[in-house]
């Protein structure tokens, strides 16, 4: 087995196994975006996709944002989890005097997250770690939290009276 500086100019990652189970490799990447484009080629053949199509080093890692270190999330995938951070918003009315006492202030509330296989790389709403393309992680229609942000027990609300 050779790799070749012909194969490597014309490939970011060349990996050979030989019949003895002996790998040689060489890539144009860091070692972390090369272990991110092995991830992806073992999550497609786990998932039994016939044809890995794109095996992407990670952009993210690449421009400075760390990996989760969580593996998984704290319950199985289709389980509705909430964020451990809770997210503000301006809050006023009759429903909120009826609550607090005052016509108006800031309500802290975590997002309500069901747990899913990511379907792309994403940075996670509460720490900022990179959520990777298949990890388990808690998201709705636009929020992203990785496994060490989110929880199966729902954060009380909080109210900030208006000042």
């Amino acid at each position: 087995m050779d790799i070749t500086q012909h194969g490597l100019d014309r490939a970011d990652l060349v990996v050979l196994v030989g019949h003895d189970g002996l790998v040689e490799w060489s890539a144009n990447r860091s070692r972390v975006e090369v272990a991110d484009m092995l991830h992806d080629i073992a999550d497609s053949i786990e998932d039994g996709d016939p044809v890995m199509t794109t095996a992407t080093a990670s952009g993210l890692v690449a421009a400075g944002y760390q990996p989760c270190p969580a593996q998984d999330a704290p319950a199985p995938q289709g389980t509705p989890v909430w964020s451990a951070r809770l997210e503000w918003s301006l809050a006023s009315g009759t429903m909120i005097r009826a609550r607090y006492g005052v016509g108006g202030g800031e309500l802290g509330q975590p997002a309500t997250l069901t747990v899913r296989k990511a379907a792309s790389e994403y940075i996670c709403g509460g720490c900022r770690h990179v959520i990777a393309r298949g990890a388990p992680h808690g998201s709705n229609a636009g929020a992203h939290y990785c496994g060490c942000c989110i929880t199966t027990v729902r954060p009380a609300d909080q109210f900030k009276k208006a000042a």
